[in-house]
């Protein structure tokens, strides 16, 4: 299977429900679907590009595990939880469309991503899981910008210490950032 066309009458996709389809290019969600289960696209190394629509409200943990060749996904605002693991060795993700309500971003969401270069953290997310974005063997330099003058929680690193980062925070705000232990070197953080 190449082509994936969801049916209209389906409004969830479930845990584990198109996993290992390796050959899977494309898929289409269509607006009746609301969630997408745990692990529902693991292991679908030639999915490329993933449009999720508006009315998804709930993306389980490593539902995009290992999708290796996904390029760019754009995130529904509907969205307040970015789970763990859900994207989770996505070596060819450039791009990925955080949305303002999205509050959480849990473990290792987006650990891996090897050619991912710039991520816009909003203003609402408060709360950041250990290695949220961590990549040991990425050559490609990471720029996190933060958009709140406030630091979110995180309970460990947000980044291992082998991980090219820039933590891009507001300007007046890189003080509050340093001490709020996101990164391992203080020096990663700058002032925009």
């Amino acid at each position: 299977m190449k082509h994936l066309l969801i049916p209209t009458s389906v409004t969830s996709i479930g845990d584990w429900a198109f996993a290992d389809c390796s050959g899977l290019i494309d898929c289409t969600i269509p607006l009746s679907v609301t969630t997408i289960g745990a692990s529902a696209f693991a292991d679908c190394s030639a999915l490329t590009e993933l449009i999720i629509p508006s009315s998804v409200t709930s993306i389980g943990e490593q539902a995009f595990f290992n999708c290796s060749r996904l390029t760019g996904v754009v995130l529904p605002s509907s969205l307040t939880r970015i789970e763990r693991e859900s994207f989770l060795g996505c070596y060819s993700l450039k791009s990925v469309v955080i949305p303002s309500s999205v509050v959480t971003i849990r473990d290792r969401a987006f650990s891996d991503c090897q050619s991912l270069e710039s991520v816009i953290i909003p203003s609402s997310v408060t709360s950041i899981g250990k290695d949220a974005f961590s990549s040991s063997f990425s050559d490609v330099l990471l720029n996190l910008r933060f958009e709140s003058p406030k630091p979110p929680y995180v309970d460990d690193f947000i980044v291992s210490e082998y991980t090219q980062v820039r933590i891009i925070v507001p300007k007046g705000a890189r003080e509050s950032y340093v001490k709020a232990n996101l990164v391992a070197n203080a020096e990663w953080v700058v002032e925009e």
